[in-house]
């Protein structure tokens, strides 16, 4: 079962607009990124919710995709993405797995030292 809850707010783009570009080329990103041709109706939702700017809370059972659906949107508009984990390994398989793929990607952990923290 998916969950998908976004806030409904007005958002007018113009055909010209970055955000309108990034929506249109996402699975594009998709595609060269994960190798995926074809998107589960709900990370579709998920990926254009988010690109169109407003909130989105998504519930999916383990390897349902959630990973997929908060990467692409930062990827596409190139901003910074702040995903909360209590997995350290799952975040630091992500983090390695973005950078192996071109994608700057940093994490903060308890288990790191300050110094590792500061950088």
């Amino acid at each position: 079962m998916a969950i998908v809850l976004y806030l409904d707010l007005p958002t007018k783009l113009s055909e010209e607009s970055p955000l309108k570009q990034s929506m249109q080329n996402y699975l594009e990103v998709v595609r060269e990124t994960w190798g995926f041709d074809r998107l589960y109706p709900n990370q579709k939702e998920a990926i254009e919710t988010t690109l169109s700017g407003r909130d989105v809370l998504l519930v999916l059972p383990t390897g349902g995709g959630k990973s997929l659906c908060f990467q692409t949107p930062s990827i596409c508009n190139e901003k910074l993405n702040l995903v909360i984990s209590p997995l350290l390994s799952l975040m630091k398989d992500q983090v390695d797995g973005l950078k192996l793929n071109g994608v700057a990607a940093e994490m903060l952990a308890s288990s790191q030292d300050a110094a590792s923290r500061g950088e």
